[in-house]
């Protein structure tokens, strides 16, 4: 064999078996992050999203899409009114949002842990819903202590 088509199988190869070995470290990542979150929940979609009711609150949770990092968690009220979505990152952080509904309008905002948002004119949108929210974010805490 020549060393131009040597060259060319050793790097197919590599790749190939660089790539495997992403696809193993992604399944076990998932699979360890998420598996935590879905211990009671019912199936949706089998190996992409779980739900639980409590008759008060909707739970969801939503795995990442293959090769990717970004699942998420959603608890919301009832009605579907309003809702917190976490994001879960590498290690024990969170990002959060919320969705609610104003006068039949939706609108979907990032806001730290401590509920105030990132952009400061929709603090005063989320102001009148802050018990709702507190209270979401306390649900999410009991049902998956973060």
């Amino acid at each position: 064999m020549k060393k131009g088509k040597k060259l060319i199988v050793c790097i197919v190869l590599s790749s190939l078996v660089l790539f495997i070995l992403y696809n193993v470290f992604w399944i076990g990542w998932r699979i360890n992050k998420y598996s935590q979150y879905i211990d009671e929940f019912q199936t949706f979609t089998k190996y992409m999203s779980y739900f639980y009711d409590d008759d008060q609150y909707l739970y969801n949770v939503k795995l990442p899409d293959y090769l990717s990092y970004t699942g998420n968690l959603c608890v919301a009220t009832h009605d579907g009114k309003y809702a917190l979505l976490i994001w879960p990152k590498f290690g024990d952080e969170y990002e959060y949002g919320v969705q609610l509904e104003i006068n039949k309008e939706v609108y979907s905002i990032m806001i730290n842990k401590n509920i105030r948002t990132y952009d400061p004119q929709y603090q005063e949108l989320i102001s009148p819903y802050q018990d709702t929210i507190e209270d979401l974010f306390n649900k999410a805490n009991e049902m998956w202590n973060i």
